[in-house]
């Protein structure tokens, strides 16, 4: 299992809040003109030297990350910060696509982290999802092996950025 149910909850619910967000921000756009209040004042202007620093979505770029199912893609909106689902490719430079890991890579860095037992036990299994599940303390392994792989990744594709 790539992505665990958990990730996948998370990656909804902050999309739904997003889309929410958005609507109301439309909404509260279209209609401001029917109140007497005064507009609010515009945000006072930065004065660091540097662009404006967004906070990433580290949990959403893991479980983007980790999802193979090439059924949504995922983008970075290198304003925000946040990861943003579509089932279309996003051509505006504004979103960068999340790349998606490979199993068969994780797989084999895997096995050459483990003691010769552990990998005759890989070879006498019918496949290296049943050798893992035969061995709680090894699937626990790998699965810290991966999320630390896609973490690195992660870390690897927003320094390139």
């Amino acid at each position: 299992m790539a992505v665990s149910l958990m990730q996948r909850l998370r990656l909804w619910w902050r999309g739904s809040q997003r889309r929410r967000e958005e609507k109301d921000r439309e909404f509260l756009a279209k209609n401001a003109a029917w109140t007497d209040a005064a507009p609010p004042s515009p945000p006072p202007p930065r004065t660091e030297d540097r662009g404006p620093r967004t906070e990433v979505d580290r949990e959403g770029l893991q479980a983007a990350y980790l999802d193979r199912s090439g059924v949504i893609l995922y983008y970075l909106d290198r304003q925000t910060g946040e990861v943003v689902e579509s089932r279309e490719a996003l051509t505006d430079s504004r979103y960068a696509r999340v790349p998606t890991q490979s199993d068969d890579e994780d797989q084999r860095a895997f096995l050459r982290t483990l003691t010769l037992p552990q990998r005759a036990h890989f070879q006498k299994a019918a496949s290296f999802r049943a050798a893992i599940a035969e061995d709680r303390a090894l699937e626990k392994a790998w699965y810290n092996f991966k999320n630390n792989r896609a973490n690195a990744a992660i870390d690897a594709w927003l320094a390139g950025i």
